[in-house]
């Protein structure tokens, strides 16, 4: 038998194998399919690049709306059950997925939560536009951060609750999946941060302090504003009440000025 004839035979076991695990299993892994196929993982590999193509060869590639219509049915199933709680079968379901596809799409629960928290969270957003102001000053730049946090995050206000307290309950698919998209925005403006204590600008103190001092005033506002209307009456708008803590924030963060003040202007 030629080696083009074997590589054909090769790759037609795999992909029954393949279409026989995906059916019963969608997260089946190269190393079962190859198993299933009598063939080494390593020559899986050599007829495809990925599993991705893989799945794709067998017909798994999902439809183009899958992915948007898996977030959304994600977001109320989180909201709902929280990541430990959530089913996949449910998901897949509500979605109108396949298994195959869901999995296709994303492999597990620490998958599902990173692309939760790219979607709906303002991170992407945030990184967007620190990285695009350069050297402009802090008295320009946090207002608008504020702003634009406040914009975004108010509007899945739920769900950015639920993330952020999956994120920080320590179950490792959560830490797993929300670790990458909150390291970028810390880096993001660490990066912004460091620049201006370089020029003088604002205190010097750890980054990631900074980071903190920045946004701490704001995520605890969106965390607690529905609450503290109901409790104690507060009713300052949310755009006031936004602006009010990015100036704040900046005053905090300002460097001393010459004679030992802080600087107020």
């Amino acid at each position: 038998m030629t080696g083009a004839a074997t590589t054909t035979t090769t790759r037609e076991r795999v992909l029954a194998a393949a279409a026989r695990l995906l059916a019963a299993d969608p997260s089946a892994t190269l190393s079962q399919i190859a198993v299933a196929a009598g063939v080494s993982r390593a020559t899986v590999h050599r007829i495809f690049d990925s599993r991705a193509d893989l799945l794709a060869a067998v017909g798994a590639e999902p439809d183009p709306d899958a992915r948007q219509r898996l977030l959304t049915a994600a977001a109320e199933l989180l909201t709902r059950d929280g990541l430990a709680g959530l089913s996949m079968d449910e998901l897949a379901e509500r979605a109108g997925v396949s298994r195959a596809s869901l999995y296709r799409l994303f492999p597990g629960k620490a998958a599902l939560m990173e692309a939760l928290v790219r979607r709906f969270s303002p991170f992407e957003r945030l990184i967007a536009y620190v990285d695009s102001v350069g050297d402009r000053p802090p008295e320009e730049v946090i207002p608008e951060v504020y702003r634009l946090e406040a914009t975004i995050a108010l509007g899945n206000i739920g769900l950015l609750r639920q993330v952020l307290f999956e994120a920080t309950s320590g179950r490792q698919e959560a830490v797993e999946g929300a670790s990458r998209p909150v390291a970028a925005m810390l880096a993001s403006l660490s990066r912004y941060l460091t620049a201006q204590m370089e020029a003088g600008r604002i205190t010097r103190m750890h980054p990631t302090l900074a980071v903190e001092a920045l946004i701490g005033p704001l995520f605890f506002y969106m965390q607690t504003s529905s609450v503290a209307s109901r409790i104690v009456g507060l009713d300052v708008p949310t755009g006031e009440a936004v602006d009010q803590l990015g100036t704040f924030a900046l005053r905090g963060l300002a460097a001393p000025a010459t004679d030992g003040r802080i600087d107020d202007d």
